[in-house]
């Protein structure tokens, strides 16, 4: 029964994170080329790709000092507080915020 819950929770997380993700992604890309230009758009994806790197290098290093629990807890906060940056601050400083906590 545990293992079920699990990996319920497991598919739930993947889901939000995957659509979050995409979302944040198109809605960042086209308001930069709105409000910076069309050469300027790629920007959010490469600095979503360049936190993704340290964010996974800071998860590491939390998980082997602190253990998988507390890199596990410290990553859905930063997720909470960047899904709550999209939707309650104003634009762009919510797309800005949003991507990098995301």
């Amino acid at each position: 029964m545990r293992e079920s819950i699990v990996a319920l929770l497991v598919i739930a997380t993947e889901i939000l994170v995957g659509s979050a993700t995409g979302v944040q992604r198109a809605a960042l890309s086209l308001e930069v080329s709105k409000t910076l230009g069309l050469a300027l758009s790629l920007v959010p994806i490469v600095s979503f790709g360049v936190f993704k790197s340290l964010s996974d290098y800071m998860a590491a290093v939390v998980a082997s000092k602190r253990g998988r629990g507390s890199a596990l807890r410290l990553g859905t906060l930063l997720y909470a507080a960047g899904a709550a940056s999209i939707l309650l601050l104003p634009s762009p400083l919510n797309f800005l915020l949003g991507n990098v906590l995301v």
